[in-house]
């Protein structure tokens, strides 16, 4: 993480360790004198400008041991390196620390890396100051343990601490600040703190508007956020706004990347499905799938028919009980069924982070299957759909579908047998 710019500063460092300062010339004394607290300061303080050699030797058997994977070893190497410099050596220690962390998070073990980042917070805290760089780097890269452990409590009380040092060194509108807001923001709208999110988007929208211009991928990007967050806030007048306003700068300054416009497009259909304003959504869906055939990849197009089947599902489960309304919107099933065929051999070929989607387009199309009464068809997806499961990291939606899919198969296997026994004795 740090290592690099630790060790061009030790290095520095060590060439002015055996300055010997003459006594005849107070000008030379004074100039190094000052020299020598500049880098300090700089880096990480006086008693940390000595050399570790220990630590040192100790990092570089453990980076050895770690590229032939030899991890234990090296884990041995680096617990030996703090074992011998927690006497007096707090940068060979921190070193050390530092060194051990990523070696943890190497091999997914975000606990101990976790509690290895904390007490190198600590030791940086300790030998320097609150707001050191060096500390400030160790509780980012805690926050980024925090989050992608899905500890967004923990995440989010760090985050608020960043932000207030942000604002007394840098001031609140500078970029850092504005950096560590936008993590805070993502980080409530992982934890479905929709309206605590809305303030924070706003706020960097104001920040943003000092660095970038109005059609900027950072300013629509944040613009989009807000608009994803009103929607997930049932704000949806407030959503639907600022989605075409999104749009309209898309169309205004036009960007390379197409991307970003597709998700603002993809959400507003989907803000207009939960204002019930189905044909204003219907007809956004053809524009869009129209529109993306020639240029979008593969797995966009297969993102695109995934959301179109999603959208059509959806829509007939709300109308099922509603005989007039479902009269107005007829082969609902048959474009769901349509849209999941075109998704699911896309999305077979993209990479695995896209299986999620992947996974639940096919849970989509076997309910489909269901209720258009091919039992056959939705119990072979269903069964697909639970073996793509057990390849998937554990998570409350795998825990819910492993759960859901052999009772789903179990009951429309039963279904489809009295079915068959049914035809059979009506056939004789």
């Amino acid at each position: 993480m740090m290592m690099q710019s630790k060790s061009l500063l030790l290095d520095n460092i060590r060439g002015y360790h055996n300055i010997r300062i003459l006594q005849t010339s107070s000008y030379l004394f004074c100039a190094c004198l000052c020299f020598l607290i500049s880098l300090c300061w700089l880096g990480s303080g006086l008693t940390l400008a000595f050399s570790t050699p220990d630590a040192e030797e100790h990092i570089n058997i453990a980076r050895k041991l770690a590229a032939m994977r030899s991890y234990n070893a090296a884990e041995t190497a680096l617990l030996a390196g703090i074992a011998e410099t927690k006497s007096g050596q707090s940068e060979g220690l921190a070193a050390c620390l530092d060194e051990l962390s990523d070696l943890y998070k190497i091999e997914g073990k975000l606990d101990k890396a976790e509690k290895t980042l904390k007490v190198l917070i600590a030791v940086w805290q300790k030998t320097l100051w609150a707001e050191h760089p060096y500390v400030l780097d160790a509780r980012h890269e805690l926050e980024k343990l925090y989050l992608e452990q899905h500890k967004l409590t923990e995440a989010a009380l760090l985050l608020r601490e960043d932000i207030a040092i942000d604002e007394k060194l840098y001031g609140k509108e500078d970029i850092q600040t504005a950096k560590d807001i936008t993590q805070l923001a993502d980080c409530y709208a992982k934890a479905d703190r929709f309206k605590e999110a809305i303030p924070l988007y706003k706020q960097l929208l104001s920040i943003q508007k000092n660095f970038f211009h109005p059609g900027d991928t950072h300013m629509l990007g944040t613009m989009c956020s807000l608009a994803n967050m009103y929607q997930n806030a049932k704000m949806l007048g407030e959503a639907e706004t600022l989605y075409k306003k999104v749009l309209s700068m898309h169309e205004q300054y036009p960007c390379q990347d197409y991307k970003q416009k597709l998700v603002a497009q993809i959400r507003l259909a989907d803000t207009y499905y939960d204002e019930q304003k189905y044909s204003e959504a219907e007809k956004f869906w053809h524009n869009l799938v129209s529109s993306y055939t020639s240029k979008a990849t593969p797995c966009d197009m297969g993102r695109i028919w995934s959301k179109y089947a999603i959208f059509n599902f959806h829509k007939y489960w709300r109308l099922r009980d509603d005989s007039v309304a479902r009269s107005q919107c007829p082969g609902i099933l048959d474009m769901a069924d349509f849209g999941c065929s075109k998704a699911v051999p896309l999305l077979k070929c993209c990479p695995q982070d896209d299986y999620w989607v992947l996974a639940s387009t096919i849970g989509i199309w076997a309910q489909v299957k269901e209720k258009k009464n091919e039992l056959a068809k939705a119990i072979a997806l269903e069964q697909q759909l639970l073996a793509l499961w057990k390849q998937l990291p554990d998570s409350p939606g795998k825990k819910w579908n492993l759960q859901f899919a052999p009772h789903a198969i179990k009951e429309w296997t039963e279904r489809l047998k009295s079915t068959g026994s049914a035809a059979e004795a009506s056939h004789r």
